[in-house]
């Protein structure tokens, strides 16, 4: 299936990837694209696990705090206990 390019910049971009790679313009594009889609798919996967972890904080995890204890920051010893890190810093 043909690809017609008809933007100057392009078609410039895609000349110079190719010498600088030693590819052909098609070859050059398809690389470039493959690169492109590959970052685009892990974005996209890590901004929903994010927003998968929101969610379960939101609606599983902050919902069982005690009322009183909602919004109040805590200090890095009660931090460090919570996390289990003691004095030798494990």
């Amino acid at each position: 299936m043909a690809l017609n390019i008809k933007d100057a910049r392009t078609e410039a971009l895609a000349a110079e990837l190719a010498r600088l790679t030693s590819d052909t313009k098609t070859g050059a594009i398809r690389s470039a694209l493959e690169e492109r889609l590959e970052r685009v798919l892990r974005e996209h996967q890590h901004g929903a696990r994010a927003d998968r972890l929101r969610r379960f904080l939101v609606d599983e995890a902050w919902p069982q705090l005690p009322v009183e204890v909602r919004g109040v920051a805590i200090t890095k010893s009660e931090r460090e206990e919570l996390l289990g890190i003691g004095a030798e810093g494990v």
